[in-house]
């Protein structure tokens, strides 16, 4: 009977080793996936600088386009003003040619009737 009890004294004992090498390796496994979520940890927080600084950069060119269009704005809006202003200023123009080549057309018929006053 002490032989039996022997035996499976012995086969806990080698039970008893097999779940201690299984549980070494499940700590190893969870010192691994510590390690994992570490590194993990480390690149979110990498990633999330770098989400920082594009949100900073988009706010910039954000601000740069805004000025751009401000400015060009106004630029244009000068270019209009220039343009009305050359518009009045052609519309005058033609009112004088119109004028002028009125009072051209008219001696032209002057001298057309001295010419034949003085032909005849």
């Amino acid at each position: 009977m002490s032989e039996k009890i022997f035996g499976k004294l012995l086969e806990i004992l080698e039970k008893q080793d097999d779940i201690l090498k299984e549980q070494q390796e499940m700590k190893k496994e969870q010192q691994e996936m510590k390690k994992e979520q570490q590194k993990m940890r480390k690149d979110f927080q990498v990633m999330t600088k770098r989400q920082d600084k594009m949100e900073e950069e988009l706010i910039k060119i954000g601000n740069v386009v805004t000025r751009i269009e401000y400015e060009h704005g106004r630029k244009i809006d000068l270019i209009l003003e220039v343009l009305a202003g050359h518009e009045e200023k052609f519309v005058q123009y033609d009112e004088r040619y119109q004028k002028n080549d009125k009072i051209l057309e008219m001696y032209g018929h002057r001298i057309y009737a001295l010419e034949q006053k003085c032909e005849q």
